[in-house]
């Protein structure tokens, strides 16, 4: 009975002992445990023999780990899985026809855009040139007003040009190329042309900047007297070698052939750049053209000198097969008289004047196998003598082929200017393997051509034997 009174008075005095700590906040002991003033555990004392504290009854029952046996009796898995159907149905080959009518071209003018800012060649803020080497691209550039002055493509959109401004003493030095690529004379040889590349015929899918080689390499390693000139490529969009003048009719299939009126806004406009980028200050123009771009040159490079005069000009004929080589085999005249006259009445070309005023009217003037005879401009002709396109007529005839060669060494040697090879190519000034790295009697096309342009010491006349 003592023993059961001292652990009442025990429990009790805990109690109050707890009370009081818990009113002022302070650590107290319970039993074998410090306890804060919230009655969180701080540590455990260790336990004494005789605390005074009964023993807790630890005759728990036991649980019961007697789990039931997991039925592992998984059941079969369904294998019957049913048949594939491999029966697919025969494929519907009923397709319609393709349509191979093509469109007709949308020859209706827009109105021009008078928000978009104005094309120019200067050069751009992201151009990587240095001071002393010009930018390795050509910019693209359209034709002012292009619409209002009747400088458009076939199409009727706008004609443009590629450039880069010359750098240092040379820069006031230009060339102006014309680019090449054949012509169409009626509607449905326009149409094959259309069909086949409308480049030709269209400025819409021409890029923003452009790369090219040979005479308008930008590298001084390369290209050394001409790399920093300034750089006009102009693209051929009109199909009628840069001489039409010819609104677009039913008569001409909707297509427009102004190839002069786009000539003539060209040169204006460059007229027209400020300050020194201006034509008006060139010393010095290269008008340069391959192919049909070499027809453009006899067509207007007597007209360009009248309107930059004082300005010192030459004109580079590059793979003209038409104008200085009497044929080998020789031309039917009533086809070709016919092939002049389509001309004539499908562009409207403005020839040479004094071609034109010497033989009597514009068809004659296309009929003559003399037309450079009357450029009163000095000109540089290169002509290889197994030309792909001149030569492909004679069927790999080895009798005409040389004599086709002897033709035209003969009409060359007499110019003041020339070069010749045999390799077969059809153009060679804008191709840095055939302007630069393809060599006669030790020199190349860039060689001798400067040689002439500059009237420097050296070889300006160079023909294969």
């Amino acid at each position: 009975m003592k023993r059961i009174g001292r652990i009442r008075w025990a429990i009790a005095f805990l109690g109050l002992a707890t009370m009081a700590t818990a009113a002022c906040g302070d650590p107290s002991t319970i039993g074998n445990r410090v306890v804060d003033g919230d009655g969180a555990i701080i540590t455990d004392l260790p336990m004494t023999p005789d605390s005074g504290i009964p023993e807790p009854d630890s005759s728990m029952p036991e649980p019961d780990t007697s789990m039931p046996e997991p039925d592992t009796s998984t059941p079969e898995p369904d294998t019957s899985m049913p048949e594939p159907d491999t029966s697919t149905p025969e494929p519907d080959t009923s397709l319609p026809e393709p349509d191979t009518a093509m469109p007709e071209p949308d020859t209706s003018l827009p109105e021009p855009d008078t928000n978009l800012p104005e094309d120019d060649m200067l050069p751009d803020a992201t151009d990587d040139a240095t001071p002393a080497l010009p930018p390795t691209h050509m910019k693209r550039v359209f034709i002012k007003n292009a619409n209002s002055r009747n400088a458009v493509c076939n199409d009727g959109s706008r004609a443009a040009y590629y450039a880069r401004p010359g750098t240092g003493s040379k820069a006031s030095r230009w060339i102006i190329h014309l680019k090449g690529g054949s012509h169409c004379r009626t509607i449905a040889d326009c149409q094959q042309r259309w069909n086949n590349d409308q480049n030709l015929m269209s400025s819409n899918a021409y890029p923003a900047y452009k790369n090219h080689g040979g005479i308008f390499s930008p590298d001084p390693s390369i290209n050394p007297d001409f790399y920093d000139w300034t750089h006009v490529y102009v693209y051929y969009c009109s199909s009628d070698s840069w001489a039409g003048e010819q609104t677009a009719s039913a008569a001409t299939g909707n297509w427009h052939f102004r190839g002069k009126s786009i000539f003539t806004a060209l040169i204006e406009d460059l007229k027209g750049l400020p300050g020194d980028l201006s034509l008006d200050n060139a010393t010095g123009v290269l008008l340069t053209g391959s192919s049909a771009g070499s027809e453009g040159v006899l067509n207007n490079v007597d007209y360009l000198a009248t309107l930059i005069p004082g300005v010192t000009l030459r004109g580079v004929i590059d793979s003209n097969t038409g104008s200085y080589i009497d044929p080998v085999v020789p031309k039917n005249p009533a086809a070709q008289l016919g092939i002049a006259n389509q001309k004539v009445d499908f562009w409207n070309p403005t020839l040479d004047e004094s071609c034109v005023q010497t033989t009597g009217s514009r068809v004659d003037c296309l009929l003559t196998d003399d037309q450079p005879s009357f450029i009163q401009t000095s000109l540089f002709v290169y002509l290889d003598q197994k030309d792909s396109l001149a030569v492909s007529k004679y069927n790999g005839d080895p009798a005409l082929l040389a004599a086709h060669a002897l033709a035209v060494r003969q009409v060359l040697q007499p110019l003041p200017g020339a070069f010749s090879t045999r390799k077969g190519f059809h153009t060679a000034l804008t191709s840095t393997t055939r302007f630069h790295n393809t060599k006669v009697a030790g020199s190349n096309f860039a060689t001798v051509l400067a040689n002439w342009v500059l009237n420097r010491p050296g070889p300006k006349n160079v023909i294969k034997p």
